[in-house]
């Protein structure tokens, strides 16, 4: 366990990305690990959340300038500190594995990652495009690896206690663990929450106290489940299921999709993950967390919900496969285990701080997309930039630096939502799930801009002017 400290400057409550990333940005302003902040973690351990071989495609400056590379995919994990890359290079005329050595440039990893990637980093799982492919797991661990590289020990198994002190303002913090406790940390010039989106501290402590609400107040849900589809060979694969994007709807509001990605690298794969819309109401009583939009639940297979689910979505991806690409299809296939349910929502904080020294980050503040689980998704939400400068300000001016924070973290995902709006779907409302569920069709889209044009763009305007008709959207209908 790390040494016990007394009066830290800062305090992080979370080691997930956000804390992670908000640990790094202490450290690049000069501050020191284990003196100057701590990182709480309730998690005993670092807990593997899903990983595979990815790349950390905004790691170096250089990376990001060469324009040509349409794709990137690597062999290997990447460290965001440096190293040798390989990867494979896509012109449309060749594709061969490239390696070449990499160093970052300090400061740019996380210090321009939210605002660089908004209109460059799209939702590569739900697109077919797998343009700057990470998950959750690779980013959270090429954080760690760096943070522990450059000091800091994280102090785990703790059980906080946030006590707000109406004069001055400001909370004071103490936490125990195992090792024993309360230990008092006092009173932080800055408490930095990176909670995720489960926001348990902001509902059940801070948001009562200071008035802090969601945005919007009630946000549409969604609730998916992944399954990979698995045929008896990669090439059966490729034969049954070209590269495209497939969306069958069923009832009212659900459908299933698969987008199928162009990547080279998957050509050895029998693979292929299809996503369903589940009802909200076979999901009400599988324990999700409240308020978490890519976490799942714990007791996902303890529970009778369990089974329901798997049902439900067995039969639908059956019906979507047989209706797709025909009957013959299901004797040549088998259905993995399907994946816990995933709650969508886009949402924001009505402010990011409150009282005189704690602010939200990360997830805790703003969430927002389909595959809000995946890595480089999940840095769009971490505006180390808002940080950075917070961190610079707040002893001279605390709370002119909060009101800004504010603004600027509002400002950032607003500019993700903006794209996405643009992109997929309207305010609070998770990706293209209102689009296909104004239609009733089934459809196969070559990649995602022509999903786009044919799908979302109508139906935008269709929202925009009720008077449209339904049956116009969706000329791919087959």
């Amino acid at each position: 366990m790390p040494g016990h400290i007394t009066r830290p400057a800062f305090v992080i409550i979370g080691s997930g990305p956000a804390g992670l990333a908000a640990a790094l940005s202490l450290l690049d302003a000069g501050y020191l690990a284990q003196k100057d902040f701590v990182v709480l973690e309730k998690r005993e351990r670092f807990q593997r959340r899903p990983q595979e071989n990815a790349l950390l495609s905004c790691a170096s400056a250089k990376l990001r300038h060469w324009n040509v590379i349409q794709k990137l995919e690597c062999r290997k994990q990447l460290s965001p500190r440096g190293g040798r890359l390989y990867v494979r290079f896509e012109d449309h005329k060749t594709s061969t594995w490239v390696g070449a050595k990499y160093t970052e440039i300090v400061g740019e990893y996380l210090g321009d990652l939210s605002t660089l990637s908004v209109n460059n980093v799209l939702d590569d799982f739900s697109t077919a495009r797998n343009m700057n492919l990470t998950t959750i797991g690779d980013t959270e661990r090429a954080l760690l690896d760096a943070a522990t590289e450059r000091g800091v020990e994280i102090i785990r198994g703790a059980i906080l206690k946030l006590t707000w002190l109406r004069e001055p303002q400001r909370y004071h913090i103490s936490y125990s663990n195992k090792e024993g406790g309360p230990i008092d940390l006092g009173i932080p010039d800055l408490v930095i929450v990176c909670e995720g989106a489960s926001r348990k501290l902001l509902n059940k402590v801070i948001g009562p106290q200071h008035s802090i609400r969601e945005l919007p107040e009630h946000p549409p849900h969604s609730y998916f489940v992944c399954c990979n589809v698995y045929f008896v060979s990669s090439q059966k694969r490729r034969q049954t299921m070209p590269t495209g994007i497939y969306i069958r709807q069923y009832g009212e509001q659900g459908f299933v999709f698969a987008p199928v990605a162009d990547a080279p690298i998957r050509n050895h794969e029998t693979n292929q993950a299809v996503w369903v819309k589940i009802p909200r109401e076979l999901v009400a009583k599988a324990g999700i967390w409240d308020g978490a939009p890519a976490d799942v639940t714990l007791a996902w297979k303890d529970g009778p919900r369990c089974a329901v689910i798997e049902r439900f979505a067995s039969q639908h991806i059956n019906e979507f496969l047989n209706v797709m690409f025909g009957p013959e299809t299901l004797k040549d296939v088998r259905l993995g285990e399907i994946t816990e349910p995933i709650q969508i929502r886009d949402s924001l904080l009505s402010q990011a701080h409150a009282g005189r020294n704690l602010v939200f980050f990360g997830d805790a503040f703003s969430t927002g997309t389909f595959q809000s689980g995946a890595g480089m998704n999940i840095l769009l939400t971490v505006d180390c930039n808002s940080l950075k400068s917070l961190i610079s300000t707040i002893s001279e001016y605390p709370e002119t630096a909060l009101t800004e924070y504010t603004k600027n973290m509002t400002a950032t995902h607003m500019t993700w939502h903006a794209r996405n709006s643009e992109m997929y779907y309207t305010a609070g409302v998770p990706l293209f799930v209102p689009f296909v569920s104004r239609t009733n069709a089934t459809h196969i889209f070559k990649d995602s801009l022509e999903m786009v044009e044919k799908l979302v763009a109508p139906a935008m305007k269709v929202m925009m002017d009720p008077s449209l008709a339904v049956e116009n959207i969706g000329k791919s209908k087959m």
